[in-house]
């Protein structure tokens, strides 16, 4: 659209001057039309099979969730992660990096989440939409995981493992069952609505999703079962919430 604007200019343009004044008027409209339509359009919404496609694999990944936690809690899983998470914390301590790992585990702590929560609603207070979104998604998430662990309650790697003690040492102590992570599944989806549908936030943040799952691991404090399983629900529960229709009516700008 845009090179058949140029081309009206041009054509408007180069007219020799015997062309009617009027005509090389219509040239320039037609120029600035094309270009304005150009502005204006957008990308055309998207088709019911998308959004069903959508749809799907969101609450797909939620029912792997629970799936996992299903094959957690009657497979012998803990016996067979265990040496990898060992073999973690070691390495961890080899390099004398363990003291990082126990901070960083703090960027999941749920005062952390509750407390961007509330800054977004007294910043976002005259235009609430994002505010809310994120809001509503730390209590669901938190519901998840309660009743997850109740469902299923799976010992932490440091706890005694079949009667027999961990050879791994706690780093940052954790009363609750383990499964699923109480740190990686209010980040991981809180910090996708805060990248507001930013590719290179997203990319960024995924990064510090990782290193905090590599960090709570390293600790002692959870299985790469419990990372995943957590990140699982966690970005599909902040998707739906985003796309919800619901908070349509809230001012947003």
């Amino acid at each position: 659209m845009e090179r058949l604007a140029l081309i009206y200019f041009r054509a408007s343009e180069s007219a020799p001057k015997t062309v009617v004044p009027k005509e090389r008027g219509l040239h320039l409209e037609l120029a600035f039309f094309c270009l304005a339509l150009t502005k204006s359009n957008k990308r055309p919404p998207p088709s019911m099979w998308q959004l069903q496609r959508k749809a799907v694999l969101r609450y797909s990944l939620i029912a792997l969730s629970v799936l996992l936690g299903v094959a957690i809690r009657f497979a012998n899983f803990d016996s067979y992660e265990i040496q990898y998470v060992l073999a973690l914390q070691k390495a961890a301590l080899a390099a004398n990096i363990m003291w990082f790992f126990q901070l960083y585990s703090h960027l999941g702590d749920s005062i952390v989440w509750i407390g961007v929560a509330l800054l977004l609603l007294a910043y976002y207070y005259g235009r609430p939409r994002k505010a809310l979104k994120f809001a509503l998604f730390i209590t669901v998430v938190a519901v998840v995981v309660i009743v997850m662990r109740l469902i299923f309650p799976r010992e932490r790697p440091f706890q005694p493992i079949n009667g027999a003690p961990s050879q791994v040492l706690a780093y940052a102590y954790e009363g609750l069952p383990s499964y699923p992570s109480g740190h990686i599944a209010p980040t991981a989806g809180g910090l996708y609505l805060l990248a507001s549908h930013s590719k290179k936030l997203n990319m960024l943040f995924g990064v510090l999703v990782v290193l905090l799952g590599i960090s709570r691991v390293a600790t002692g404090t959870h299985f790469f079962t419990d990372i995943i399983g957590a990140a699982l629900f966690s970005y599909p529960i902040a998707a739906i919430i985003d796309d919800m229709k619901l908070f349509e009516r809230f001012k947003d700008r």
